[in-house]
């Protein structure tokens, strides 16, 4: 299961809090979150502190976001490596 959570960033883009597990076929649903609104790539900001759990498809799409200019603020371990996000 995935709990999205979408907060406006007071025109500094959209901030989704990711919650559970991502799997492929939640990246509908994720897609239709971020392009919400029409906030461009650079303006979105991912919350992965509390996701558990990533399969491969899903680090493919979110990898290509973050080339985009997306940003990552808070993830697990487990997360950051499938990543491959460097963490402090």
């Amino acid at each position: 299961m995935l709990l999205i959570t979408c907060t406006e960033n007071s025109g500094a883009g959209r901030k989704l809090k990711l919650e559970g597990q991502l799997r492929q076929p939640w990246l509908d649903e994720l897609h239709n979150a971020c392009g919400a609104g029409g906030t461009p790539t650079s303006g979105l900001s991912f919350d992965l502190a509390a996701l558990t759990f990533i399969d491969t498809a899903s680090v493919q799409w979110l990898n290509a976001l973050i080339r985009q200019g997306a940003t990552i603020t808070g993830c697990s371990r487990f997360v950051a490596e499938m990543l491959k996000i460097r963490q402090a």
